[in-house]
């Protein structure tokens, strides 16, 4: 397996994997525009020259936000989002980064599960944020700690 930074050329197979993890996918135009931005720290994983995972934050200062970590369905629960996490964490700590923040679906138990391994913690919930109705819960990491 095989962890580096994005390439903007890999935008378009990102947004297929977007497509399949996500209920309500980001668009090949949202992950180029947030790609562009000079703030950002991103890490995809591979495996065979596929791209199987993806993890990016955006920072400003000593705040960030974890947009979107996912892995294709046939290669998870083997620790590639862990490690992604991981290591986007310590980019962003080396940044100066203080506090990373995220959004996640109230649902989403394995993704919480790994938030929380991670040292996240809750800290509010957004009602109906998402466009189906479903209730976000906000978590925050104190780099640190």
């Amino acid at each position: 397996m095989l962890f580096r930074e994005w390439k903007y050329e890999d935008v378009i197979t990102i947004e297929k994997l977007e497509k399949d993890c996500f209920k309500t996918p980001w668009t090949y135009k949202m992950l180029a525009d947030t790609f562009l931005s000079s703030n950002q720290v991103s890490i995809l994983c591979e495996e065979g020259g596929e791209i199987i995972g993806y993890a990016l934050i955006g920072y400003c200062d000593e705040v960030a936000d974890l947009m979107n970590i996912a892995v294709t369905e046939s290669f998870r629960k083997r620790g590639i989002a862990s490690t992604m996490l991981a290591e986007i964490i310590a980019q962003s700590r080396s940044l100066g980064v203080k506090r990373i923040f995220l959004e996640v679906r109230e649902s989403n138990a394995v993704a919480i599960k790994l938030y929380e391994n991670h040292n996240f913690k809750r800290i509010n919930v957004r009602k109906k944020y998402y466009p189906d109705g479903e209730n976000a819960i906000i978590m925050v990491k104190i780099l640190g700690e």
